[in-house]
């Protein structure tokens, strides 16, 4: 059995809605993928399936890509972010919170 390190799940949004709480203690493989790491949250918490693997996975506030390797040790952080809903993919803010002309020239023809 591969080594285990006890880490904080936090849980955002709709995925904290689903497993009902904001963090939960987990035990993760050390060593693992982005990919396997979702897979045991998934088989973990059941009701994360809902989310169809549409959720984000952070290790210690870095995003962590599907096929990208990561070493957990015991203490660190994991964040499901599931898709927050309202976003508007054709839409543009920038800093200022206003559509930035180049989001408009990329628009418009």
């Amino acid at each position: 059995m591969p080594a285990a390190a006890d880490v904080t799940l936090l849980l955002f949004a709709k995925a904290r809605e689903l497993v009902g709480s904001p963090q939960v203690s987990v035990s993760v493989p050390t060593e693992c993928s982005g990919a396997e790491l979702r897979e045991l949250l998934v088989q973990t918490y059941p009701q994360l399936a809902t989310l169809q693997g549409t959720f984000i996975l952070a290790v210690n506030q870095r995003y962590l890509e599907a096929d990208e390797s990561v070493t957990i040790r015991r203490g660190d952080e994991v964040a499901v972010i599931p898709p927050i809903s309202g976003a508007d993919p054709n839409r543009d803010l920038g800093r200022s919170g206003h559509r930035s002309r180049a989001a408009d020239a990329a628009v418009d023809p």
